[in-house]
């Protein structure tokens, strides 16, 4: 994920800073935790955490019990888990399609995306652009059904890894198997263009469509932050 993200925050206005499993990430376009503060694989920032950590900075660490306690003492005391999920070219189990994807329509994406999780068109509108997705390596697809767009998903192709981001099916058109085809959609793509692997952090209302795709879970994100004042 940490490539992915790299890609991600050097074709746009994101601070960037690699640090061996771990990075430092402001994206000041959307101020909230997930995109602000310290991401990192294990516990190799948990003695450093208090230098590190800014005012309403999140800590997303990945298997790293000791770095989740160290900044629950730092005072970001609410966390949300959430799966790290994988998929071989062996393992997957494509779902079938029932519609048309197209990955040139970039507004389209966006509007989906924030209507499916209700966050400002702003925060990620620098991104949703066809010359920042080429940069980072990316596409965004939207998935039409008689016409109506229904659902959306980014991937991101680092070496032979594609990541799986912004999954999103609109409340109204949700439990009808889109979000499913719109991911699987995605990762035949990348394993088409030689990706051996993919990967996906999962909400817990995505897990089982996920599985279902031949998704295992291999690690745990934890994302701790401060409550809101």
């Amino acid at each position: 994920m940490l490539d992915a993200f790299e890609s991600l925050c050097t074709a746009t206005s994101a601070e960037w800073e690699r640090r061996g499993d771990g990075a430092l990430m402001r994206y000041a376009k959307a101020p909230v935790p997930a995109f602000n503060g310290v991401i990192v694989r294990g516990e190799g920032f948990a003695e450093e955490l208090e230098s590190l950590v800014r005012p309403h900075d999140g800590v997303t660490a990945v298997d790293a019990p000791a770095t989740v306690e160290e900044a629950r003492r730092l005072g970001l005391i609410e966390t949300v888990e959430m799966p790290g999920m994988v998929a071989t070219r062996e393992e997957f189990a494509p779902a079938h399609v029932d519609g048309e994807v197209a990955d040139d329509d970039v507004a389209t994406a966006l509007d989906l995306l924030t209507a499916s999780f209700g966050s400002p068109r702003e925060w990620f509108d620098e991104l949703y652009t066809p010359v920042v997705l080429e940069r980072a390596g990316a596409n965004a697809y939207v998935l039409r059904v008689g016409g109506r767009p229904v659902a959306t998903a980014v991937s991101v192709r680092t070496t032979d890894a594609l990541g799986i981001f912004n999954v999103g099916t609109p409340a109204a058109e949700r439990g009808r198997g889109y979000g499913g085809a719109i991911t699987s959609h995605a990762v035949e793509r990348g394993f088409a263009e030689g990706a051996a692997f993919a990967y996906l952090q999962s909400s817990e209302l995505g897990y089982s469509v996920y599985e279902r795709l031949g998704f295992e879970h291999v690690c745990t994100y934890t994302l701790s932050f401060a409550p809101p004042h």
